[in-house]
């Protein structure tokens, strides 16, 4: 199980195979970039530059099939250049001339046969694209040819990927089977759709074409259904402007190409940020992460502003611009805890009814001034009382935590009760309950700064 799940976990880690070498080759615009600007005369550096990093193997020393399948078409698109970067290439050793072959023979050029060696493989070559997309080493081979390539059709291979959806199973699901040999290859397949279609939403934020063509393929209404479902959830994430989720009567997911509002169009920026950011500590993995999301931040912000400036007294913008400040806040943004906090009050002064409002404004204080757990309380039990005669299970929550910093354990346990009698299966307040009544408990406190 860990081979499997360290195989897709380096699919995750790298939007294409060779995006992850950028950095290392000092090439990034050459390998990022060269669908826009091809510049085959740094073939041979960018080769030596692979050969010297190490990337031209996988981690049990066979040939990356990625990384030949990017350089094999630049090959296929220049087999005049062949021979003279056959005689720049330079002395290889046995690793590096098998690397190399895989290269020439997955591109497929007539004049590359003549340098495969005899005992390399008598097989003609596959086409790429007419590989079926079931394995997540096949999705890496489609994004390296469209990285190569700025084509179309690769990104039509990974989009069928996502009808794996009811064929697959995941981790989770594998570990209740037997395990056989069926069992793994569902497990494979689940793990293929994931990769799928964690790549086509990463791609369509990081490539303006990759976008473009899932658009393309969605609208052109030519997709099954699982295909459709997915690719239009995926768009509904990223161009939240142009695509909305919603249900019908049966709950059945239904994905809506129109001119939404300002506050939907807001709101699913604000939904996408939020699992990542919406708590503290955030859900984010490494730096690179960490950059994008800072920069889907910035323009939710830059959106939101404009939206004001149309309506400045609009309470669910003006909460909108609070929870999105509350979430910069969430990664350090200098200020915006403050800003958060104006946004929320100028909600209450044109809706003193905004229940969120009063829920968020709570939770900013619960989370980062001490001093103003008492207005947190009055804040929540505000908000429950605005909430009757309905449960508000958001301020029982806020409750305990407040009560919990106050240092009364009694009433936080209290409203702990309050919680696991509308959750009783939660492990979460199962948790917090027994750390309250032994008096043994952590919980990560974000301190406001100024």
């Amino acid at each position: 199980m860990r081979k499997v799940f360290l195989s897709v976990l380096f699919l995750f880690l790298a939007l294409a195979i060779t995006t992850a070498h950028a950095k290392d080759i000092k090439l990034d615009d050459w390998f990022n970039n060269y669908y826009k600007h091809p510049i085959p005369q740094k073939f041979v550096k960018a080769l030596n530059s692979t050969f010297e990093k190490g990337f031209h193997k996988d981690e049990n020393g066979n040939p990356n099939l990625s990384s030949a399948v990017f350089f094999a078409q630049i090959v296929a698109d220049n087999p005049d250049n062949i021979d003279e970067w056959l005689k720049k290439i330079g002395k290889l050793d046995s690793e590096e001339e098998l690397f190399l072959q895989n290269i020439l023979w997955f591109s497929r050029a007539k004049n590359a046969k003549k340098y495969l060696t005899e005992n390399f493989t008598t097989k003609e070559p596959p086409s790429i694209l007419e590989l079926e997309p079931n394995t997540p080493a096949i999705l890496d081979m489609n994004w390296s040819y469209f990285l190569a390539t700025g084509k179309k059709e690769p990104i039509r291979n990974i989009i069928k990927a996502l009808d794996l959806f009811e064929k697959g199973i995941s981790i989770k699901d594998y570990k209740k089977t037997k395990q056989t040999d069926k069992d793994k290859k569902k497990l494979w397949l689940g793990l293929t759709f994931e990769a799928a279609r964690w790549s086509l939403e990463s791609n369509c934020q990081n490539h303006e074409i990759v976008l473009k063509y899932c658009k393309q393929f969605y609208d052109s209404e030519k997709l099954n259904k699982n295909e459709s479902l997915w690719l239009g959830t995926i768009l509904a994430k990223v161009a939240p402007e142009e695509y909305s989720i919603e249900f019908d009567e049966q709950n059945n997911v239904i994905i809506k190409k129109q001119k939404a509002d300002d506050y939907v169009i807001l709101l699913n920026y604000i939904s996408y940020l939020e699992q990542y950011i919406g708590g503290y500590p955030p859900n984010i993995d490494s730096d690179e992460q960490l950059e994008q999301i800072k920069s889907k931040l910035n323009e939710t912000i830059n959106l939101a502003d404009s939206f004001y400036h149309k309506d400045p007294n609009n309470p669910d913008l003006l909460w909108a611009l609070g929870f999105i400040n509350y979430m910069a806040h969430n990664i350090d943004i200098k200020g915006a805890a403050q800003k958060s906090e104006y946004y929320y009050k100028k909600a209450l002064e044109k809706d003193p009814k905004h229940i969120q409002a009063h829920l968020d404004l709570a939770g900013l204080y619960v989370s980062s001034n001490r001093k103003l757990l008492p207005e947190a309380e009055k804040l929540f039990l505000k908000a429950k009382k605005l909430a009757a005669p309905e449960l508000l299970s958001a301020a029982d929550e806020g409750l305990m935590f407040t009560y919990m910093f106050m240092g009364d354990y009694k009433k936080a346990i209290e409203y702990c009760d309050l919680c696991l009698k509308a959750y009783p299966n939660s492990e979460k307040f199962k948790r917090i309950k027994a750390g309250l009544e032994s008096g043994k408990f952590e919980y990560t406190f974000k301190p406001l700064k100024k």
